[in-house]
């Protein structure tokens, strides 16, 4: 007799929709490569960076994200736009705006309505399958970007992350519960409250 159990695996996707040119960028990978964590998010924007940088056409990048401090908004995410900044020789400032917490509607929450609306019908048989439905999802202006990420490609961001609080200029502690925009220039980090 054999007993086993069925359980949908897991497949995730972040997402860098970027407004001025309407690409959307999905950063795939499965459960077995990675969780939903810190590491994973940030290894993906600090990917996404990288390709901003090396094309160098910004000098100032900004992104808009929810308020979630398991993923997003952390020391641990500080710590990866200032290793950035330091490594990188085209963008000289980066913007983190954390939206008010249940208005977080974004441009990039369509990319997922997209992808849903075109995949709810059908019956995915393997993880391989989830790049080709999500490039199939959109065609104009042009079909979402895949990259697959693999395990290799997260990185540990929880060891680089400075252990000490985050202080103001005044030696005041900042909480990162009361941040809603951070701003990076050159090897300073403004706080807004």
């Amino acid at each position: 007799m054999l007993f086993g159990f069925r359980r949908k695996y897991a497949v995730y996707n972040f997402t860098v929709y970027e407004s001025k040119s309407q690409n959307g960028f999905c950063y795939i990978w499965e459960k077995k490569d990675g969780k939903r964590g810190v590491n994973e998010i940030c290894s993906n924007l600090y990917q996404y960076l990288v390709k901003v940088g090396d094309e160098g056409q910004f000098k100032s990048v900004s992104f808009f994200c929810d308020n979630y401090p398991g993923q997003n908004k952390n020391k641990i995410m500080v710590s990866m736009m200032f290793h950035f900044l330091k490594n990188c020789k085209n963008v000289e400032e980066l913007t983190i705006t954390y939206l008010v917490a249940g208005h977080t509607y974004m441009p990039v929450d369509s990319v997922h309505a997209v992808i849903e609306n075109y995949s709810k019908s059908m019956n995915v048989q393997a993880p391989s399958e989830w790049s080709i439905i999500i490039r199939n999802a959109r065609r104009r202006p042009k079909p979402y970007e895949i990259i697959q990420v693999y395990y290799p490609d997260i990185l540990d961001w929880k060891s680089l992350s400075v252990p000490r609080k985050l202080q103001s200029v005044d030696g005041l502690d900042i909480k990162m519960n009361d941040v809603t925009r951070i701003k990076f220039k050159q090897m300073l980090c403004f706080y807004e409250l």
